[in-house]
């Protein structure tokens, strides 16, 4: 860690929040630019993106996004149970193949349980098949996947407030250089104090997501509900829990779903594994 990196969170949730709740200045000529300013500010932007990368074996999501871009937000949404979290587990891998650094918030269902699926895919076993043999076997031949320390994982098992999990992915990538954020789920990472103003908060915090990413180069792939229990298919924005304004802030949306039709699966394979993702 650099020595002059704090450590204090309250120093660092001071940064972020002058990020995104940036106040009106004092000085009213500061409070607006003129056409040619605005021009010359928006070259200088242009000039410092950093082009999409493609993703490691999914060529067909690097296609359909134009490769991950250093600031900005994938949404993925789709119904409960049909591998949400196990699609992230699968771009986590791909991402550490590649070198880059992740932190990764699976508040929903908790680090251990994220983990267990990165093993699952790396031994080729159901995770209801596990046992402590098959985890020695997958510590020995994968002995540095597993030594690589620059990817973080939050410790929160809990609702936890946006800004505090801004704070803890900045400290991440002033400390281990993280590049991704995998964040899961949307709904548990909302401190709503009054029911009746929950939708504002939850358009208002993902608005914050997005200005946070105009600042820390990270892109952050965040898991969201849809907005009825039970919802089989999910097909537009409007079907997406808590925030369907702000969420097109978003770069990149995606509809994670069951097939539509049972012709649809590769030959061989069955229907109910197979998902198909489509891109707003």
């Amino acid at each position: 860690m650099s020595s002059n990196i704090s450590a204090s969170r309250k120093e660092l949730k001071k940064k972020v929040l002058e990020m995104v709740n940036t106040p009106a200045p004092d000085d009213m000529n500061e409070c607006m630019m003129d056409l040619t300013d605005a021009f010359d500010s928006a070259n200088e932007r242009f000039n410092r993106r950093e082009a999409g990368f493609a993703i490691e074996g999914h060529k067909h999501l690097t296609k359909a996004t134009g490769g991950i871009r250093a600031g900005g937000i994938t949404v993925i949404c789709g119904p409960s149970g049909f591998g949400k979290t196990t699609f992230l587990a699968s771009l986590w891998m791909a991402f550490h193949a590649m070198g880059v650094p992740i932190f990764t918030a699976p508040i929903e269902n908790g680090k251990e349980d994220f983990v267990d699926i990165i093993v699952s895919v790396l031994s080729g076993k159901n995770r209801a098949d596990f046992n402590e043999a098959h985890w020695e076997q997958v510590r020995r031949q994968h002995i540095g996947f597993f030594a690589d320390r620059r990817h973080l994982f939050s410790n929160y098992e809990n609702r936890v407030d946006h800004l505090d999990l801004l704070t803890d992915i900045y400290y991440a990538h002033l400390t281990k250089g993280t590049k991704i954020a995998f964040l899961d789920t949307w709904q548990f990472m909302l401190a709503i104090t009054n029911a009746k103003d929950s939708f504002f908060q939850s358009e208002k915090a993902f608005h914050e997501l997005a200005v946070f990413t105009k600042y820390v180069p990270v892109h952050l792939f965040v898991t969201m509900h849809p907005n009825k229990d039970g919802l089989e298919r999910v097909d537009s924005v409007a079907a997406i829990k808590g925030s369907t304004s702000a969420v097109q802030e978003a770069h990149n949306i995606l509809f994670f779903n069951p097939l539509a039709e049972k012709e649809d699966p590769p030959l061989f394979v069955e229907h109910a594994f197979c998902r198909e993702v489509d891109d707003v």
